[in-house]
């Protein structure tokens, strides 16, 4: 297990904003599908977590993260192998992974989001086309180590594009939300 504070800052986009920013920037692009998971009785909702499993070039990781500010989530991270997550499937067994997956676990929603990224001065710079169940939406994010630092780069790339900032949450609270129209 990989445990990790991540800090990033981002931004909700509109489709042309997304693509011009797509054509200023060499960036890597990937696909990836984000599977959101829950015990029964909600319990990583009601403690305000989320778990996901990513699978990402034939790779599956398990995520929980857990909030510690409004930039700030503490990461733990599982690599799982392509049997463990067709065990998975067929069982929603975690258990043996570690105790806080100790009930079955529920997928309550998916989320498959095309990315680019990129180095963007002291941090990774990635731009999301990102497709659920009743819409789809586009984000710039930028994750960095030190939040003071990184908080003044984001300001000044929304600057230097004329991007005016709007709040953007957490992918797992849009898919949750995306159906209730």
């Amino acid at each position: 297990m990989d445990i990790h504070t991540e800090i990033e800052f981002k931004s909700m986009l509109t489709k042309e904003e997304y693509k011009r920013i797509l054509d200023a920037f060499p960036f890597t692009t990937y696909r990836q599908k984000n599977e959101y998971l829950d015990t029964v009785d909600h319990q990583f909702s009601q403690q305000k977590k989320g778990c996901r499993i990513r699978t990402k070039n034939s790779n599956f990781e398990l995520t929980i993260k857990t909030p510690i500010s409004q930039d700030e989530t503490e990461e733990r991270n599982w690599s799982l192998t392509a049997e463990q997550y067709k065990q998975f499937l067929l069982t929603r067994d975690l258990s043996y992974i570690d105790p806080l997956f100790s009930q079955p676990l529920l997928t309550i929603g998916t989320v498959v989001t095309v990315r680019s990224e990129g180095s963007y001065k002291s941090g990774v710079l990635m731009v999301d086309h990102s497709i659920y169940e009743f819409h789809e939406d586009y984000e710039v994010e930028f994750e960095v180590t030190d939040s003071r630092l990184g908080r003044e780069e984001f300001e000044s790339f929304l600057h230097e594009f004329e991007l005016p900032y709007r709040p953007a949450e957490k992918k797992l609270v849009r898919m949750k939300t995306s159906g209730k129209h």
